[in-house]
C-alpha cells in the first residue's frame, strides 16, 4: 500500500514539493506546500521530487519519524532523519540521526526516537538523489 501511495505521488506532483503529514492522513490534514520550511541545495538545479513526512508523538519518552520520498529517474535516494532539539532559542542537532539509502526511485524510512517532555523537538529530513550522475538535496523541517 505505501508503495502503491509513492508511486502515485511521483506521478501526480511535478514540482519538489513535500507534504507533512501525521501518523493517521485525511486530505484535510495534509500541510500545504506553502506552508512548510523548505532549505534547498542551491549549487545545482532542483529535479521535481515529491515526499511524505510525519513526525508524531507516540508516548511520553518516543516520537516516530517517517520520510516518503520519490524521484523519477533517480539511481539512488538517501533519506537522513536527524532528532533537532530547541536551545536557547535556536534548533541544534541532538545524536540521534538515522540514515537509510536504496538504489531506487523511491524510499521509505522509519525510524523512533526517545524524547523527553522536557524539550521542545522537531525532524530534519534531507533527501539526497542521484539523477543522471549529479547530486541533489532538500531539507524539510516538521515540529513535533
Amino acid at each position: 500500500m505505501k508503495k502503491a501511495l509513492l508511486l502515485f505521488i511521483a506521478t501526480v506532483f511535478v514540482a519538489s514539493t513535500c507534504f507533512i503529514c501525521p501518523a493517521t492522513v485525511s486530505a484535510s490534514e495534509i500541510t500545504p506546500p506553502s506552508q512548510i520550511e523548505i532549505e534547498e541545495d542551491d549549487t545545482a538545479q532542483t529535479y521535481s521530487t515529491s515526499c511524505i513526512i510525519s513526525f508524531v508523538k507516540t508516548s511520553s519518552t518516543t516520537a516516530r519519524a517517517e520520510s516518503m520520498a520519490a524521484r523519477p529517474g533517480a539511481s539512488s535516494i538517501t533519506s537522513t532523519l536527524q532528532l533537532q532539539k530547541k536551545s536557547n532559542g535556536s534548533w541544534v542537532n541532538t545524536s540521534s540521526k538515522s540514515t537509510k539509502t536504496v538504489q531506487s526511485t523511491s524510499i521509505n524510512h522509519v525510524k523512533t526516537f526517545t524524547i523527553s517532555s522536557s524539550n521542545t523537538y522537531r525532524l530534519k529530513v534531507t533527501i539526497k538523489y542521484v539523477r543522471d550522475g549529479i547530486t541533489l538535496s532538500n531539507s524539510y523541517y516538521k515540529t513535533l
